[in-house]
């Protein structure tokens, strides 16, 4: 799924995301009181074991909401707050929590504190060098000397590895600022998670202020790909995609606190066609209309940009449909009609002859079950993915031509607000007849307390996650869903390379698994 996506065509442009949220008053007052106690009582005292379950709730609770309200949050906040954990609290779990405690009083107290961020949205095509430019305008908090900006690098989106040593090579990433009093130097830091390595650590790069200060109004440039002596540019990853991470963090003064910055949906687009292929259904009755969609590929199975030629379809080798040549890569052809039974090859050839392709066969026969295709299991930039949950749904229904689909994002690196956006793709994209999203997600912590599983309801209405944040071992999570949902509304669906349901070991929760899996 993360080599195929889909070539949505935006205007090369700049933008910002907003940092803050959007009301001030996003809070309830009960809500506020306890968030200016947590506050507080992190200001005199770090988090111990005692106090972080009691903490982690809140900040739960007020991280939610601040996503609720337009707030962005740091994308590993939700999976390093645990408000019950399945294990002995550990000196990392405490310290985490602090961390993002800190980072949310800050944009809650002092809004212009971080600035804003601008970039180059593209699309820039596929596996080319080109070069994209991100802009930190600094806010009301100075970077000091020892401070810096951290140029973050998602662990799997395929765009080049950064280097600094060889201006005139590929992948060259610089620095500039408008503030010619500050100057920077390269430096690694250890970064983990989503952003870094995502099984442990990795260094990262940033710049560090080795001179002056940066101060409100000042512009920080990022040039990735700096063609400025000789370098070809930045290699993009070869998917094409509505939202390619390249994430920004900034370190005010030296201390390691690297504040996140919002991500800014820069798009990359599919190239020149390459090939085509034909999506039909599967098994079909004489008499019974249907339809098939030609969808023109690049190399790498994104949409080809057009122009896209004209085509001829055949059936068993005989001319059976024609396209048209346009600029959109997939043309539906509906209300098509085999009268005698029998096995159909689909093939799909240009006018000119350069470019071919081939479809799924159609079993036509008055006897046979119809066969319907889906996917329940698959990401977007939600988690450690790239695109947008509309992406992520445009493709399952248009370009993979498929009957369902789940977007089963991880509970770990979900909030309410993302939670509120898959519920709503669900109601938008399901069209009777034609497509059906489940909604779903996928429950997600290690081996030992259960592995990973796609949790799926049979429909949207009145259905909330049942997440590892406070189910976080497998028998919790089945009595979670047996005491929310009735068993005939919810299905389980163990991870292919996880553990399965090897804990179960009580009869009735055994006889459950069953039942739901």
């Amino acid at each position: 799924m993360k080599a195929l996506q889909l070539l949505l065509l935006l205007n090369l442009s700049i933008t910002a995301v907003s940092l803050t949220a959007q009301d001030d008053n996003f809070l309830s007052p009960e809500l506020r009181e306890k968030v200016e106690s947590l506050k507080q009582a992190v200001e005199r005292n770090p988090t111990t074991p005692g106090a972080y379950t009691q903490r982690a709730r809140v900040l739960w609770d007020w991280a939610n909401a601040y996503a609720l309200s337009g707030g962005f949050l740091p994308v590993n906040l939700t999976t390093s707050v645990r408000p019950v954990v399945p294990s002995v609290l550990t000196r990392r779990n405490t310290a985490t929590l602090d961390y993002y405690i800190k980072e949310l009083t800050l944009v809650d107290e002092e809004p212009d504190a971080l600035g804003r961020v601008v970039a180059d949205l593209g699309p820039f095509e596929a596996r080319t060098f080109v070069t994209l430019k991100q802009e930190y305008h600094v806010g009301s908090k100075p970077v000091l000397k020892g401070g810096g900006i951290l140029v973050a690098r998602h662990f799997m989106p395929g765009y080049g590895r950064y280097q600094v040593d060889d201006p005139a090579g590929d992948n060259y990433v610089s620095i500039t600022s408008s503030n010619s009093g500050v100057s920077f130097n390269a430096d690694t830091f250890p970064m983990s998670g989503m952003h870094g390595g995502f099984r442990g650590s990795a260094e990262a790069l940033i710049y560090r202020v080795s001179k002056g200060t940066l101060n409100k109004g000042d512009v920080v440039t990022v040039t990735y790909g700096d063609k400025s002596v000789g370098s070809r540019g930045i290699l993009m990853g070869s998917a094409a995609t509505d939202f390619l991470p390249m994430p920004l963090y900034v370190d005010f003064d030296g201390s390691d606190h690297c504040y996140a910055l919002p991500i800014q949906p820069i798009a990359v687009s599919g190239s020149d066609i390459a090939g085509v292929h034909v999506f039909s259904p599967s098994v079909v009755r004489p008499g019974d209309r249907f339809d098939i969609s030609v969808r023109a590929q690049d190399r790498f199975y994104n949409r080809a940009k057009g122009p896209i030629p004209s085509f001829k379809v055949f059936a068993n080798g005989k001319l059976w449909q024609s396209v048209s040549s346009s600029d959109q890569a997939i043309t539906v052809i509906k209300n098509l009609i085999f009268d005698k039974e029998g096995v159909y090859h689909i093939t799909a050839v240009s006018d000119d002859g350069s470019i071919s392709g081939s479809g799924n066969p159609i079993l036509v026969s008055d006897t046979a079950t119809k066969i319907s295709w889906g996917d329940t299991h698959g990401h977007s930039g939600f988690a450690e993915g790239i695109g947008t949950p509309d992406q992520f749904m445009e493709w399952a229904k248009e370009d993979a031509r498929l009957d369902f689909v789940t977007h089963s994002e991880h509970d770990i690196w979900m909030d309410d607000f993302e939670w509120n956006e898959l519920v709503a793709n669900v109601k938008d994209y399901s069209e009777p007849g034609r497509f059906v999203a489940y909604l779903g997600y996928e429950w997600t912590t290690q081996n030992r307390f259960g592995g990973h599983h796609n949790v799926l309801f049979r429909n949207p209405e009145n259905n909330f996650r049942i997440p590892n944040q406070f189910y976080p071992t497998l028998s919790s999570l089945y009595q979670g869903l047996r005491e929310n949902f009735s068993l005939k509304d919810v299905l389980v669906i163990p991870h292919a390379h996880q553990a399965g349901d090897y804990r179960q070991s009580d009869p009735e929760l055994q006889t459950l698994v069953e039942i739901m899996s």
